[in-house]
């Protein structure tokens, strides 16, 4: 019996390699061909497997398994077989009696049928003991019928047991073809994807610095097959110095407490060119938590970070073109308004000049004179200062920012511009949150409203402009924005309104009702994209006769915007024994007095010069120590006031300056060469901000030298 059995296994061993190959065979190509020859090995496998002296129903696992894999074509070529003998090279019907043939034509039958079944559902520990009963009453059948030499329990085990052990290979056959072929399939569709997305697959292991990159990501970080040692030193040498700091930051902080990463870098190539890299991967751990692999893709994101750049480029014409249109339609009002500010202060000036030719002038006619004409100057250096910081390019710098006092910084200007018969009116809450936003960027984005009304009452009206807190409470509002604390800034007219069939078209880019040449159509595009870019919302309502009212949404920071005044220490005279020596560098001979006098006036040594060339030639030449430097920023001459700087601090390093400018630009910090601790004054300079920033750098000098 066990030789029988041996034999069996050996046998069903084949029948199992052939059964594997057909059902991989089944999944690429001719489904009709590939039953026949499954039919075909199983149908030879339960002929060789009865002998000579085996029972005939021996056959019978077989050719259940046929009908089930193969299904009813090849169950019915398996079984046509399986009752023939092959002996002395012919075919001949063998011992096959009606019942035997019967017996295996119900095996067949039973076979097809649970062939249907595999098909609409898998197969189930119920649908194996419906095979082994089958497989015991056929045994049955055929040892009384037959009446077999056999005992009934080899009979039983060499025929139902060879059953089961048939069910057992051929399961595994399949899976085993199944397995190898979704692997072939997975790999063939890796590749696939590796080509359509250029994708880099990149393995670390973490624990031996090993390093299994494809060749794509070999390729990605400029680096050569060849040379190419798999180790980290590899990746590391291609990441570029400045990012490298970051990157191994980033990196040790997923793998000590990630699971997933993404890391930005740039790296540079062979030919010098440099290509921006994107990485995810997945951080895999170990059961104790470790981290033993990091796992993932790296793609080439330079065509996207240029285009990227592209864009910002074409968003900072268009933001600097809406300004400069913008600028335009002010420089009527703008004129208007200084040519009032000069009619005070020269008005003011002749009356003044009258009455000291006529003798002893009035001391307190001439103080209100003076006044008046101070605070004209004032208003024009307000108005000036305004303008240049409005019109000025800038990049987005978002901050907390007190969107009230930027109201008041626009509407002290701005409403010198409008026309006489519109009103402008703010109400502004007091308690107001600060957002987090770009300064120059809102104040666009207000001035633009702004004009907006006004443009839509032509016959004059109220032009109303207000700030306040509000909250989100639910996820679906309006404004589809997230549930939270928002600050609100409106601007309301009572104009003409804005045409039902427009509505849905003034955030257009260049959508305008205006004539050609009197309007980009950029205005409220911009709009829109500031408050979306700072994670707000603009929303319009406006009826046709009666007005619009646009307003923007803002997410708010968790203080409350404080009322800020600059600070201003007090100015007094030099009162030191030995006076404190100022060099003045200013190219404009007329500006170059007023500050020697206001210096001089309180006490101070000063030394002037009238180009940054002539300031340098004149601290090399003078051996005197400088307590300080007030110098222009523009001026002619190879050094300007940066350059004149770094020229100064080679000869004394700890040297202060004080940098003056009529550009609003050089005054926030852009100019390059400047320090941090540099004070940045905007001309025109009061005497009073002059001395107290001249005081504060003195005091300052006079403790770091304690």
């Amino acid at each position: 019996m066990f030789l029988s059995v041996s034999e069996f296994l050996a046998l069903l061993g084949m029948a199992g390699v052939g059964i594997s190959a057909a059902e991989y065979l089944r999944r690429r190509s001719s489904r009709v061909a590939i039953d026949l020859l499954s039919g075909a090995i199983l149908g030879f496998t339960a002929l060789l497997l009865s002998g000579v002296t085996s029972m005939p129903d021996a056959r019978a696992g077989p050719l259940l398994l046929c009908g089930i894999i193969a299904g009813p074509l090849g169950a019915a070529v398996a079984f046509f077989v399986a009752i023939f003998d092959v002996s002395g090279g012919t075919l001949s019907l063998g011992r096959g009696s009606i019942l035997v043939t019967t017996l295996y034509l119900v095996a067949g039958l039973i076979a097809v049928h649970l062939f249907r079944l595999k098909r609409e559902r898998m197969l189930s520990p119920k649908d194996l003991a419906v095979y082994l009963v089958t497989s015991l009453l056929c045994a049955l059948l055929a040892h009384y019928a037959l009446r077999s030499p056999v005992p009934l329990i080899e009979h039983l085990t060499s025929s139902t047991l060879l059953v089961l052990l048939t069910v057992i290979v051929m399961a595994f056959a399949v899976r085993v073809a199944d397995n190898s072929l979704m692997l072939k399939r997975s790999s063939r569709r890796l590749e696939l994807a590796e080509r359509a997305g250029n994708l880099g697959f990149v393995e670390y292991d973490l624990r031996s610095g090993q390093l299994d990159w494809n060749e794509r990501a070999i390729l990605l970080h400029g680096l050569d097959r060849e040379t190419f040692s798999s180790t980290y030193g590899d990746w590391r040498g291609s990441i570029h110095p400045n990012d490298l700091e970051r990157v191994e930051i980033e990196l040790q902080i997923a793998i000590e407490s990630e699971n997933r990463i993404g890391l930005n870098y740039r790296t540079n190539m062979p030919d010098e060119q440099m290509r921006f890299l994107r990485m995810d991967a997945t951080i895999l751990r170990d059961r104790g938590g470790l981290p033993v692999r990091l796992v993932g893709v790296v793609i080439d994101v330079t065509e996207v970070h240029n285009q990227q750049n592209e864009l910002v480029t074409a968003q900072d014409i268009a933001a600097q073109s809406q300004r400069l249109e913008t600028v335009g339609k002010l420089t009527g009002g703008v004129a208007h308004e200084f040519n009032n500010i000069l009619a005070i202060i020269t008005g003011n000036l002749e009356l003044l000049q009258d009455e000291f030719r006529s003798g002893e002038p009035d001391r307190h006619s001439a103080e209100e004179m003076i006044d008046a004409s101070l605070k004209a100057s004032q208003r024009g250096a307000t108005l000036t200062r305004s303008m240049l910081a409005y019109a000025r390019r800038a990049k987005l710098d978002p901050e907390p920012t007190d969107i009230n006092q930027t109201v008041r910084d626009t509407k002290n200007w701005i409403q010198h511009t409008l026309p006489k018969n519109i009103t402008l009116i703010s109400n502004l809450d007091t308690s107001l949150r600060t957002a987090r936003l770009d300064r120059s960027s809102l104040q666009i984005a207000l001035v633009n409203l702004i004009f907006n009304a006004s443009e839509s009452m032509p016959d004059g009206g109220q032009l109303e402009i207000r700030t306040e807190n509000y909250s989100i409470k639910g996820k679906n509002n309006e404004l589809d924005l997230p549930p939270g604390d928002y600050v609100r800034l409106s601007v309301r007219d009572t104009g003409t309104g804005i045409a039902p069939e427009t509505l849905p078209f003034i955030f257009d880019p260049f959508f305008t009702t205006k004539p050609v040449g009197q309007g980009s159509g950029l205005g409220l595009s911009m709009v829109q994209g500031f408050a979306k870019q700072s994670g707000g919302a603009v929303q319009v309502c406006s009826r046709t006769g009666k007005g619009t009212l646009v307003t923007l949404s803002f997410p708010a920071e968790a203080g409350i915007a404080a009322t800020r005044s600059p600070s201003r220490e007090e100015t007094s005279a030099q009162t030191e024994e030995q006076p404190a020596r100022i060099l003045l560098v200013e190219d404009e001979p007329e500006v170059l007095k007023v500050l020697q006098r206001t210096l001089t006036g309180v006490g101070y040594e000063i030394l002037t010069a009238s180009s940054g060339d002539d300031a340098l030639a004149l601290v090399k030449a003078d051996q005197s120590k400088l307590d300080l430097v007030v110098t222009d920023i523009v001026m002619p001459g190879l050094l300007q006031g940066p350059q004149l700087a770094r020229e100064l601090r080679k000869i004394s390093p700890e040297l202060p300056l004080i940098f003056l400018s009529g550009y609003a630009a050089d005054t926030r910090g852009e100019v390059e060469g400047l320090q941090p601790g540099d004070i940045r004054l905007m001309k025109p300079v009061a005497r009073a901000d002059l001395l107290a920033a001249v005081t504060r750098v003195l005091k300052s000098r006079a403790r770091t030298s304690a």
